[in-house]
């Protein structure tokens, strides 16, 4: 009995034997050298993680999120088949709860949540929601009044329960072009907006606002948005 109190303790350190992949097909690996705790990047130590679920889908999401010297790490990384994410688990809950079939937070003390962080490839992550994007209406009472929250909003369309609509904002050079799709995380409670924002070699800049509707066939989701910067628009 102490062997087997030994060897559950012993699996609570390694990240690949607490961690739920709850069927999660898209694991590849679990991604070490990232940060466990916050603030990700030390030398801006104000900055905090918005929201649960932390997608790095292009090696600007790794300098935004962690500084230049992580971003340098990971130079070879291939975004176009694979990303990371990160989640925030407790580790006493996965090595308590689960292995004495208890639901979660069983355990008398406080949770201690850290980051765990895993490779994921993308065609299996990921489902493409049908989308149409527009540019938003100016003169629109409801776009105006989210624009001026200065994030993106989620908004029912009125009279459609599933019919959602995305308000977002872009930012680049003044002949900037940009291309969204919205995804759905098969594993995670998730809706993943990506934005191609394609530099137009213009010295000025500028900003949009774009409106993407689709159907949302469930309500359980929480509303990602990462943006991917690309070289110059081509026509193929």
């Amino acid at each position: 009995m102490r062997i087997l109190l030994i060897s559950l303790c012993l699996l609570g350190t390694a990240h690949a034997q607490i961690f739920p992949l709850e069927n999660d097909s898209a694991f590849v690996r679990y991604q070490e050298g990232l940060p466990a705790t916050e603030p990700f990047d030390t030398a801006q130590p104000w900055e905090k993680a918005d929201g649960l679920y932390q997608y790095i889908v292009s090696s600007n999401d790794l300098y935004d999120l962690f500084g230049y010297n992580q971003y340098r790490h990971f130079e070879g990384f291939d975004f176009k088949k694979y990303h990371i994410l990160g989640v925030q688990t407790c580790s006493k809950c996965q090595l308590v709860c689960r292995l004495t079939g208890q639901p979660l937070q069983c355990h008398a003390d406080r949770c201690n949540y850290s980051w765990v962080w895993m490779v994921r490839e993308n065609d299996r992550a990921f489902t493409l929601i049908p989308s149409l994007t527009l540019e938003s209406d100016k003169h629109d009472t409801l776009s105006n009044a989210v624009r001026r929250n200065y994030r993106d909003t989620v908004l029912e369309r009125p009279g459609e329960e599933k019919r959602k609509i995305w308000y977002t904002s872009a930012g680049g050079d003044c002949h900037a072009k940009f291309s969204y799709a919205v995804l759905q995380d098969k594993y995670f409670p998730v809706f993943l907006l990506k934005e191609w924002n394609f530099y137009g070699g213009c010295r000025a800049g500028g900003s949009w606002e774009f409106t993407i509707q689709f159907n949302q066939p469930d309500k359980s989701r929480q509303y990602v948005k990462r943006t991917i910067l690309m070289d110059r628009w081509t026509r193929d």
